[in-house]
């Protein structure tokens, strides 16, 4: 929650991917996916913060610009930065399932991959969980990039 509102709602309603292209569901298209999530996680198994912030770029801008604050205001905040840089979890290697299933948005500029594989053990406990579904988009060097973060 962010100002009184879902982090998911904030994100839908900037579009930050509303112009990019329609992705095509192509054996290649699954590889460079599968690459995009290699990359956009590398900075959290790293606990690398500069990474993990330029891999969440667009959805940092988008949620810092909702509620009229900078990235760098937003992240000021105790909770978005626990958030962000996931200190109270380790991150683990992916291990991708045998079958991946890409859900696209309705305009198909957009997708997530089910199951999802990017997944976290607490460090107090060492349960295993889930991170919230990323949605990688084109940006406008042609790159999928981490555009929406649903909760």
């Amino acid at each position: 929650m962010l100002g009184g509102k879902p982090i998911a709602t904030i994100l839908l309603k900037l579009r930050l991917w509303e112009n990019a292209p329609v992705l095509k569901d192509t054996p290649k298209f699954r590889a460079e996916l599968m690459r995009a999530y290699e990359k956009f996680w590398a900075p959290y198994i790293q606990k690398d913060e500069a990474g993990i912030r330029q891999s969440m770029r667009y959805i940092l801008r988008g949620i810092a610009s909702a509620v009229g604050l900078s990235v760098e205001d937003y992240l000021a905040q105790p909770r978005a930065s626990d958030a962000l840089y996931a200190t109270h979890a380790d991150a683990q290697r992916i291990e991708w399932p045998s079958e991946l299933f890409p859900i696209f948005n309705n305009q198909r500029n957009m997708v997530t991959i089910t199951p999802n594989p990017l997944k976290f053990i607490q460090i107090t406990d060492q349960k295993t969980f889930s991170t919230n579904n990323i949605y990688f988009f084109r940006d406008g060097n042609g790159d999928l990039v981490a555009g929406h973060w649903l909760r």
